[in-house]
């Protein structure tokens, strides 16, 4: 993996909103290279990491379009459009499947999805992409949201 995509945290749940610390809620992505030719399947492993005293949970629908907020834009900073499969997931209101994932004190989560099937990434140039996710606490209530590094996707001829 390139050192590019392993930047640290630039967003993190932690507690009275001070900087992040080591006992915050983090978020990483990142992608196995830095380069890909038009079409070839785009990786992006996302990671949860607890590193609170408290245990947390995630939903997790199986859905990735539902159980993340993505923001990929293009090099110019415009948002990238939906594929087909991405709108469908979208707009795909029956969720068969909630399943409340614990992540205990000091554990983590890993999601690998294919990027470039949620969104249109076949022109080339760099893309950056940016997750959210909802964090809940022992109650279900929700404690916050949690976001990614940013990490540089370039699409090559």
């Amino acid at each position: 993996m390139q050192a590019n995509n392993k930047e640290s945290m630039q967003a993190q749940l932690s507690p009275g909103g001070q900087k992040p610390a080591s006992d915050s809620v983090q978020l990483f992505v990142q992608t196995e290279e830095e380069m890909y030719i038009p079409g070839e399947p785009i990786l992006l492993k996302v990671v949860v990491r607890n590193n609170t005293q408290n245990t947390i949970f995630i939903v997790d629908t199986r859905n990735p379009a539902r159980d993340f907020k993505f923001d990929v834009r293009n090099e110019e900073g415009e948002s990238v459009a939906l594929t087909k499969d991405g709108e469908d997931l979208v707009n795909n209101t029956a969720i068969f499947r909630r399943v409340a994932v614990e992540i205990k004190p000091g554990k983590e989560v890993e999601h690998s999805f294919t990027i470039n099937k949620l969104f249109e990434m076949t022109v080339p140039g760099t893309y950056s992409v940016t997750v959210k996710r909802e964090i809940r606490g022992q109650d279900g209530h929700p404690l916050g949201e949690v976001t990614s590094n940013t990490v540089k996707i370039k699409v090559v001829r």
